[in-house]
């Protein structure tokens, strides 16, 4: 699978567009042990995304205390490609996983019922153990908040600041195009609708989740390096503080680099078409082949391409029966 986006062409920022970790023998970010759940490649886990999750079976509770008492409410969460010549021990499994929040814990009759956020990437560096659950030692890729990444120039946050510029701008048009989607679906109510025009009562669900990630990119960052285990958590409730985990001042720079992640989310009435390509993107964000510049330039495609498909809906409407 191809995980790198190309650089644009004739783009004079080449420092903004390289590795977003340098292959070096000098790495400021200790390892950590975390307990790795798998997921599918069509369902990667951007920083700033949320999931609720049900587990039921054994070795996933026990995964789960692991998180809440040993690891500060953390875990890994790893895409695996299965290999049809072997077993969960010949499984092949990215390199770039997300570290993951538990923010909820609600323990039920059966299982419990687990809320998560997704924090930052972070790079597998070894499998430690396979059975009952994967763990796996990881590394926190470094960010804009991270001293030792590569320095800009004023010239290439300019460039930054005005492509972020650009996308909130667009992230706007897109949550009032929704609006329009939701009071045209509103007003209707108490009539007949058809059964083709439910795609409009998606919209709550993809703008809440949109607006959540925006929240998520002014918050704190997680630094995963400055936690000391074993470690646990509040039970039912991670606290948003910081007697969890350490946090850094943020600077534009690393608000634009979570920007880049946070805006690429469903759009409301968007087709089976419409997702494969926004899990390709999503993929592609997580790659470390990938700079700042090239994910923004990544989100912009894809929040052009949704504005334009809610533009058409809307237009599609204003033609219908008033």
């Amino acid at each position: 699978m191809n995980r790198r986006r190309g650089v644009s062409r004739g783009s004079p920022l080449q420092s903004l567009q390289k590795m977003d970790v340098p292959m070096t023998d000098v790495d400021p970010f200790r390892s950590t042990e975390l307990p790795c759940l798998l997921f599918t490649p069509d369902e990667v886990f951007l920083p700033g995304s949320r999931k609720v999750l049900h587990l039921y079976e054994a070795r996933f509770l026990a995964l789960l205390d692991e998180s809440m008492y040993r690891t500060g409410g953390f875990f890994a969460h790893v895409v695996f490609h299965p290999n049809v010549n072997g077993g969960e021990e010949s499984l092949q499994l990215d390199r770039v996983a997300t570290l993951c929040r538990l923010e909820r814990v609600q323990r039920q009759e059966v299982g419990a019922r687990v809320e998560v956020v997704a924090e930052a990437r972070l790079q597998l560096v070894d499998v430690t153990r396979v059975s009952p659950y994967i763990k796996g030692v990881f590394k926190q890729v470094r960010t804009f908040a991270n001293d030792t990444l590569y320095k800009p120039s004023e010239a290439e946050v300019l460039v930054v600041a005005n492509l972020v510029t650009e996308l909130r701008s667009m992230i706007n048009d897109l949550q009032l195009l929704t609006g329009r989607l939701q009071m045209r679906n509103e007003s209707s109510a108490g009539q007949r609708v058809d059964e083709s025009m439910l795609w409009q009562q998606w919209g709550h669900t993809e703008i809440s989740n949109l607006n959540r990630s925006l929240k998520w990119v002014e918050s704190p960052v997680v630094d995963l390096s400055a936690m000391k285990c074993p470690q646990s958590m509040v039970q039912g409730e991670c606290a948003s503080d910081t007697t969890h985990h350490e946090v850094t001042p943020q600077t534009s720079l690393e608000v634009a680099e979570r920007l880049s992640f946070a805006i690429l989310q469903a759009a409301p009435a968007s087709t089976d078409s419409d997702i494969r390509r926004l899990v390709q993107a999503r993929t592609d964000a997580m790659a470390l082949e990938g700079g700042l510049l090239a994910r923004l330039e990544n989100a912009r495609d894809i929040l052009d391409e949704q504005v334009k498909v809610l533009c058409a809906k809307v237009a599609i409407l204003s033609l219908g029966p008033q």
